[in-house]
């Protein structure tokens, strides 16, 4: 038996996939209507977009059926990677009045005669802050048969947070959600990001801090992993495949899709013995996933908490890695780590482990180990650095592998094969 077509579509959002975060979304929902506003945090992959967009799905279901009741929930997704560079304050202030207002006109809440969003903001050219405030004013005064309220999902939130101007988008935000008497009970918004969007979540000194509910995804359960694994392939694979995915993946929902694409391009009465032809797919194809989290999203710390309970095959208590890397260091190493998805936390236990087999493969290959100090040739990796500068890093990353802790020789043949490779492709 194959399914035609392919349910998993592992490149692209599908919300007919959408598992393991309907109690989140209908948490959130009923928090809107509360006048509450959120911080969702999340690694790459781990289901931020596909989140926003199930919310934005969901408010639109639901403005069609509480219409002629006069209530008005309107969303507004955001993607700033979508905009174009360099990012302004007044590009993304200005798309989403113009979103809010296409889709007023459309359902008929405006009248004729009022004022379009971007005439007010011609009237006000160098106070974008100033002209959004004036848009959503008119929006909220002019729209007809109900009381509008817009919920503004903004997604990949980075590029703000790194901007000179982030600071003082916040601070506004800020204002807009609470300390506007004719805007703020009107108004709800979604900030997404990974681990910049922690900064703001959390930080006491974030202008946002302590008017957001903050809401970290996490990896699906093994009943969740099951459930997405079954239902799409209306429970023809063989019993033990859910488990074995549940525990290749650690239950990050990105990697799940990927393996069951695979899994079924062919008959599913195999898959039992493909599965782990599709996790070395994975590493031979897709590895520059894994390889941004390790040498982009991941310092010091992360790395030798990462490795730590690598090489254990047991939870750790998180007191053991307080003592590995010191307190701080520690706490915002495990919150990377487990928004990234490669680490769990074992209920409400201060316990960790490494999640799934699939990073762990890739990291005894490739990553790079912490270490005082290696035994390379200097020259050696200098002309490595001129042909490219991961080739560098991966060969240091082998002698520093035979220097670590859990010393490991196919770790760093693995390694030295990958710089091979690369060097004969250049």
């Amino acid at each position: 038996m194959r399914l035609v077509p392919n349910p998993y579509r592992w490149h692209e959002i599908n919300l007919s996939l959408f598992y393991g975060r309907q109690s989140l979304v209908e948490e959130m929902l009923d928090g809107f209507r509360k006048g509450h506003s959120y911080a969702v945090v999340g690694g790459r992959r781990m289901g931020k977009t596909t989140l926003l967009r199930k919310l934005e799905a969901e408010m639109q279901v639901q403005l069609g059926n509480r219409l002629d009741a006069g209530i008005i929930m309107l969303p507004v997704y955001v993607d700033v990677l979508n905009f174009a560079q360099p990012l302004t304050a007044r590009s993304i202030f200005s798309f989403i009045a113009a979103e809010v207002e296409a889709s007023l006109r459309k359902l008929g809440l405006l009248p004729r005669s009022s004022v379009f969003s971007r005439a007010v903001f011609d009237a006000y050219p160098s106070e974008e802050n100033r002209a959004f405030k004036s848009a959503l004013c008119n929006f909220i005064e002019s729209t007809t048969r109900g009381e509008l309220q817009i919920v503004v999902l903004i997604d990949e939130i980075e590029l703000i947070v790194n901007s000179e101007w982030g600071q003082g988008f916040f601070n506004n935000w800020r204002a807009l959600l609470h300390n506007e008497p004719q805007v703020s009970p009107h108004l709800d918004a979604v900030f997404a990001g990974a681990r910049e969007m922690a900064s703001i979540a959390k930080d006491i000194g974030s202008p946002l801090s302590n008017v957001l509910v903050w809401k970290e995804l996490t990896l699906f359960s093994e009943t969740d992993t099951a459930a997405l694994v079954n239902e799409p392939t209306k429970n023809a694979l063989p019993s033990p495949i859910a488990k074995r995915v549940f525990n290749q993946t650690g239950g990050h929902p990105f990697l799940i899709q990927y393996l069951m694409h695979c899994l079924c391009e062919g008959d599913l009465e195999t898959t039992g013995s493909r599965l782990n032809g599709g996790v070395r797919r994975f590493l031979d194809e897709q590895r520059t996933l894994f390889q941004s989290w390790w040498f982009d999203k991941f310092q010091t710390a992360e790395r030798r908490v990462y490795k730590h309970l690598a090489g254990q095959n047991r939870a750790i208590l998180k007191r053991d890695l307080l003592s590995l890397v010191g307190d701080t260091a520690a706490n915002e190493a495990l919150s990377v780590l487990m928004h990234t998805g490669v680490v769990a936390k074992l209920g409400s236990q201060e316990k960790y482990r490494a999640a799934g087999l699939m990073f762990k493969k890739w990291f005894m290959e490739f990553g790079v180990f912490p270490a005082d100090s290696v035994e390379y040739d200097a020259i050696l990796e200098g002309k490595l650095r001129k042909v490219d500068e991961l080739l560098a890093e991966r060969y240091v990353s082998a002698w520093k592998i035979l220097k670590s802790e859990l010393q490991d020789y196919s770790g760093a043949v693995g390694t030295i094969r990958g710089v091979l490779e690369v060097l004969l492709v250049h």
